[in-house]
């Protein structure tokens, strides 16, 4: 076969099968840092990894200090610091350290997330004149979003879907069946 019958086939074959390239290998696991989360399927790093890489709603990004950050629509930016894919759960925090402030206007809608563990608060603040320390936070009786008894764990929330619990289980990683549809199938 001469140089331009190669060029002609390998034009030919992408031409016909286009999806061969822009699929698995275009999705391969990525990190904002080094020895962080590896931010795989359902999840995909913006910038990094292709939008057909990640299922709609778990985008997650890189800020400055190469801190991978899930941005909640209806209650702002996290930072992530644990993703379990065989538990569907990921483990953020917040940037500024105040959890207790951002329970306030905590609000999964517009994301696939919900909290794992559910305790309800109320919040009571001491003026900082009566107190050197920061506000006392206490738990209580009311129907606020809790996550742990302790206000200044992460939040530990999870995901149902997409389900991928069976293909995590059978040691393989889950992925889209085609770049058409939502249906997963899996990766081995």
């Amino acid at each position: 076969m001469g140089t331009l019958e190669v060029v002609s086939f390998f034009f030919f074959f992408f031409l016909i099968f286009p999806d061969i390239s822009a699929t698995e290998s275009d999705c391969s696991s990525s990190s904002c840092r080094y020895n962080d989360s590896i931010i795989r399927f359902p999840f995909r790093l913006d910038g990094r990894q292709p939008k057909n890489c990640g299922y709609p709603g778990f985008d997650l990004s890189c800020n400055n200090e190469s801190t991978t950050v899930l941005n909640l629509p209806s209650s702002g930016e996290f930072l992530v610091r644990d993703i379990s894919y065989d538990t569907q759960e990921i483990r953020i925090y917040d940037p500024y350290n105040c959890l207790p402030r951002r329970f306030l206007q905590l609000n999964f809608s517009g994301s696939p997330f919900n909290g794992v563990y559910n305790q309800n608060y109320t919040f009571l603040s001491c003026p900082a004149d009566l107190t050197r320390e920061r506000p006392t936070f206490m738990p209580a009786q009311s129907d606020q979003y809790g996550f742990s008894s302790d206000l200044s764990d992460d939040l530990l929330l999870q995901w149902d879907v997409p389900n991928c619990r069976d293909c995590e289980a059978q040691g393989g990683q889950c992925r889209f069946d085609s770049n058409a549809s939502l249906k997963i199938g899996m990766l081995l």
